[in-house]
């Protein structure tokens, strides 16, 4: 809204390309937060001889789809915005990566978290990496 009226303020005090830029960058918004999708898909890798479950993030047409393995997700905590009016889902995963996420239904998106997690693929390759970790410290 706030972009929207400067935008209209430019474009009012005969400022054109500056009021142009503010649009497009209004219209990178809407486009991203109409078109951002969270999709858990178990599927098979080329480097990997079993299916896996992975967490898609696809942000709209402007941005890059960000595929995050459901196996390497530690935890998802409720974090508030910076001005505390609304929250997001903080993902973090892998060594010290972090993802945040805003689903419509977090409480669906919780859930089919857990239930992806709790995959007994998923469970086996958790068990797996650990054991992996502890005979590469023995040696």
């Amino acid at each position: 809204m706030v972009f929207s009226g400067l935008a209209f303020w430019f474009f009012w005090e005969r400022q054109a390309a500056v009021g142009l830029l503010v649009m497009i960058i209004v219209i990178g918004m809407i486009e991203r937060v109409l078109h951002t999708e969270y999709t858990f898909k178990k599927v098979k890798p080329v480097d990997r001889e079993e299916e896996h479950w992975f967490l898609i993030i696809n942000r709209g047409r402007f941005s890059r789809r960000v595929t995050i393995p459901v196996e390497e997700i530690k935890s998802i905590r409720e974090m508030p915005t910076p001005m505390k009016m609304s929250h997001f889902l903080l993902i973090t995963y892998g060594p010290g990566n972090v993802f945040g996420v805003q689903p419509v239904d977090e409480d669906a998106f919780l859930a089919t978290w857990r239930k992806t997690a709790a995959d007994p693929s998923v469970n086996n390759m958790k068990s797996a990496s650990k054991e992996n970790k502890t005979d590469n410290t023995e040696e």
